[in-house]
C-alpha cells in the first residue's frame, strides 16, 4: 500500500509540546487537525473514535499549551489565486540550543530588541523553544529586524481583529506567517507595510464573501479560499458573488465553487462586474424601468442561461 504524504508536517517546538504534555487525546487530535487542515469536532470525534467531551477537553488543553484559535487564522501567501498551497522552505528551521540563544541576545541588539517586543505582545516571558522561533525567523529565513516589527504588529492587529483585545497571537502564528512572508520575497520595512495592509483587506473581503456564501460554522477549505481569493483578484466583492452563489443554489441546488467560478469567469470574459452592470446585460428592459431584481438566479433570459445543469457533471467537484 502506498502511503500517502502530507505538506502539513508539525515543528519541533509543537512536538516537544505534545510530547511533554504526556497526553495522547492531545497529540492526536492535534495530528488529525493537520492532516484534516479542519478543526470540525464532531468529524474528529467520529474518526478518531473518540467522545466529544474527550475531543472539547483535548481542544481546551491544547489552548492552554499554546495552540490556540490563533492558529485557525489564515496566514496570507499561503494560498495562491488558483488555490495551491505556497510551499515553505524545504530545510526545517533550526532547532537553536540554550547556549546560542544567550550567545546572540549578548552580542546582537537587535535580536534582544526583537525578544522584548514579542514578550509585550504576547504579555509573556518567551521559552526556549520560542526564542527559538523568533532566531529562525531572524536568521533562518533573515528577515531584517524592521521587517519583523512590522510582522509582530501585522499578527497582533489580525488576532485583535478576530478574537477581540484580550487574545495576543502565538509565536507558532508568527512564524508561520513569516514563512509566508519570506516567501512572497518581503524584505524591507516598505514592502512590509503594503503587503501587510493588503492582505488584512483581503482577509476582511474573505470574511464577507464567507458570510454571503452562508459558511457559518467552519473554516474555509483551501481550494475554496482560493477560489474566492482569484474572484477578489478580479475585482468582485460580495454582492456580485452572492448573485453567482444564488444562480448556483437555482441551477444545481448545492454550493459549488468550480460552477461558481464558471459564471463569474464568463462575467469576467463580458466586462460584467458590479450587480447593476450583470442586471443591465441579463434584463436590460428591467434596469431602464428602475425595476430591481431581487433574485438574480430565478428570471428568464439572464446570462446564467448559457450554463446547462447537465453540464455540472463534466466538471471537476471539488470539496466544498
Amino acid at each position: 500500500m502506498v502511503e500517502r504524504k502530507t505538506d502539513n508536517l508539525i515543528t519541533v517546538s509543537a512536538a516537544e509540546k505534545l510530547i511533554r504534555s504526556h497526553d495522547a487525546d492531545c497529540a492526536l487530535f492535534y495530528l488529525w487537525q493537520c492532516f484534516r487542515e479542519s478543526s470540525d469536532r464532531e468529524l474528529a470525534a467520529g474518526e478518531l473514535c473518540m467522545t466529544r467531551a474527550q475531543i472539547d477537553n483535548a481542544a481546551e488543553k491544547l489552548s492552554r499549551m499554546g495552540f490556540g484559535p490563533e492558529e485557525e487564522i489564515p496566514s496570507p501567501g499561503i494560498v495562491s489565486a488558483t488555490g495551491s498551497p505556497t510551499p515553505e522552505p524545504a530545510d526545517d528551521p533550526p532547532d537553536y540550543s540554550g547556549e546560542e540563544i544567550v550567545q546572540v541576545l549578548n552580542s546582537d541588539k537587535s535580536f534582544q530588541a526583537l525578544k522584548d517586543r514579542l514578550q509585550e505582545i504576547t504579555g509573556k516571558t518567551l521559552s526556549r523553544s520560542e526564542l527559538s522561533s523568533l532566531l529562525g525567523i531572524y536568521r533562518h529565513l533573515g528577515l531584517p529586524a524592521d521587517v519583523i516589527y512590522v510582522l509582530f504588529q501585522y499578527c497582533s492587529d489580525i488576532s485583535h481583529s478576530m478574537y477581540g483585545n484580550s487574545r495576543t497571537p502565538t509565536v507558532r502564528y508568527i512564524e508561520k506567517t513569516a514563512y509566508s512572508w519570506a516567501n512572497a520575497g518581503v524584505s524591507s520595512a516598505e514592502e512590509a507595510e503594503a503587503y501587510a495592509e493588503k492582505h488584512k483587506a483581503l482577509l476582511s473581503e474573505t470574511g464577507k464573501i464567507k458570510q454571503a456564501l452562508e459558511i457559518y460554522d467552519r473554516k474555509l477549505t483551501t481550494n475554496e479560499q482560493g477560489y474566492i481569493t482569484s474572484w477578489i483578484e478580479m475585482g468582485y466583492h460580495e454582492e456580485a458573488i452572492r448573485m453567482a452563489y444564488e444562480r448556483t443554489i437555482d441551477n444545481i441546488g448545492k454550493l459549488s465553487m468550480p460552477y461558481m467560478n464558471k459564471i463569474i469567469i464568463r462575467w469576467n470574459e463580458d466586462g460584467l462586474f458590479s450587480v447593476e452592470q450583470i442586471e443591465q446585460k441579463d434584463h436590460p428592459e428591467k434596469v431602464r424601468s428602475g425595476g430591481r431584481l431581487k433574485r438574480s438566479g430565478r428570471t428568464s433570459g439572464g446570462a446564467d442561461e448559457d450554463f446547462d445543469p447537465d453540464e455540472i457533471d463534466k466538471i471537476s467537484i471539488t470539496k466544498g
